[in-house]
């Protein structure tokens, strides 16, 4: 569970599978946002800390963030 303070609020979950030789996680990304600060923090929830709600969602969020990030146009400054 994460705490927030009075004027922190979540304003994004990313799911993501990340591997490598011999390993795999899923990894859950909280953005928190602090509006009376203006300050911005991060926490990765570990499988086992992640609610059954994120559990269920992961693979739906993971694909669609997926999707998301291949929606958006880029091009690399030479």
């Amino acid at each position: 569970m994460i705490t927030l303070s009075k004027t922190e609020k979540v304003l994004a979950v990313v799911p993501t599978y990340a591997s490598g030789p011999g390993w795999s996680n899923r990894l859950a990304s909280i953005y928190i946002g602090d509006f009376a600060t203006s300050k911005f923090r991060v926490v990765y929830l570990q499988p086992e800390e992640q609610s059954k709600g994120l559990h269920t969602l992961f693979d739906i969020g993971a694909k669609a963030h997926d999707a998301l990030i291949s929606a958006v146009e880029t091009k690399v400054k030479k």
